[in-house]
């Protein structure tokens, strides 16, 4: 789904979950933010909250082989090896819980669990080795959480029973940053491209546009950038090179706005704010450095940008 005031999945998973009061989390989004910020959307903690009753969803929508009965944490630990980890801890932006389950019949519960749906979405990831199988349920992202996961960890005990474990997790995207923004109403745009160290001729490149409406659609494709996902990854090599844009109201001859693109690696942006005097009041990170570049480097009158 594309904005917070529309469900989050489909209408049926929105009945299952009812509990999480959409209305109330989005009640009170509203702030006094100016017309031209992205909307920041729910606060960290209604986001959290959020990612809290996912996980009430995900545990009441996972399907259970039949005659499955929960066992705690401390019986299955007298298993040993069980499935999956006893206990875990989860911090950052993401959430997750375990619980425990034996089935009467392993080879019938497998049987049956590989043919299962998981809020309409097949298992896509199903490996055994030896006596233990594994199901992945992933499911879709919205706004605000990330990948939703299920993952199924069955050991097949000597008496033909199936002892299993299901894990739930989800992430969740942090608030935007009112200040990760830049004010509109520049009147003059200078751009500085370092292309890094590897970079064996023209390293650095400028370029200077006073073209309103120019200004005014690169500060708009800033002000869209999203908070950087939660989510652990790996990117993609960085040779150190950076796009740095200063913007100027009337006459000023310092800028009340610097914003730094990483026009490689995770393209981590950087949006800072000065007054009057040119003292620093914010800096917020967002993501998409690289989409920005690139868009930069296209502008009429902003030659020879490109970070290639």
């Amino acid at each position: 789904m594309n904005t917070l005031s529309t469900s989050f999945r489909s209408a049926s998973r929105r009945s299952i979950r009812g509990l999480i009061g959409l209305v109330a989390v989005t009640a009170g989004i509203a702030t006094a933010l100016p017309a031209y910020a992205s909307t920041t959307g729910p606060s960290n903690a209604q986001r959290l909250a959020l990612a809290k009753h996912e996980l009430i969803f995900l545990f009441s929508a996972a399907p259970l082989p039949p005659g499955s009965r929960q066992i705690t944490a401390a019986v299955a630990e007298e298993t040993k090896p069980f499935t999956g980890s006893k206990s875990t801890t989860y911090g950052g932006n993401e959430v997750g819980a375990t619980k425990f389950f034996v089935a009467p019949s392993a080879s019938a519960s497998l049987t049956w669990l590989a043919s299962q749906r998981l809020d309409g979405h097949a298992s896509p990831s199903m490996g055994a080795s030896g006596t233990t199988h594994t199901l992945i349920y992933l499911l879709s992202n919205t706004t605000v959480l990330e990948q939703p996961e299920v993952v199924y960890i069955t050991s097949t005990r000597p008496n033909g029973t199936l002892e299993f474990s299901v894990i739930a997790t989800v992430w969740w995207r942090s608030q935007k940053s009112a200040s990760a923004v830049v004010t509109p109403g520049a009147t003059k745009l200078t751009v500085k491209l370092n292309r890094g160290p590897n970079a064996k001729t023209d390293r650095t490149s400028t370029a200077t546009s006073d073209n309103k409406s120019q200004i005014a659609s690169i500060i708009a494709h800033i002000n869209a950038l999203p908070v950087p996902s939660p989510l652990p990854m790996s990117c993609p090599m960085d040779v150190g090179a950076s796009l740095t844009m200063s913007f100027y109201s009337g006459g000023a001859q310092k800028p009340y706005a610097v914003v730094v693109a990483d026009p490689g690696g995770c393209g981590t942006v950087t949006i800072s704010s000065y007054n009057a005097s040119h003292t620093l009041t914010s800096a917020s990170d967002v993501a998409g450095g690289v989409a920005l570049s690139n868009f930069v480097a296209t502008q009429p009158g902003l030659k020879n940008l490109s970070p290639a």
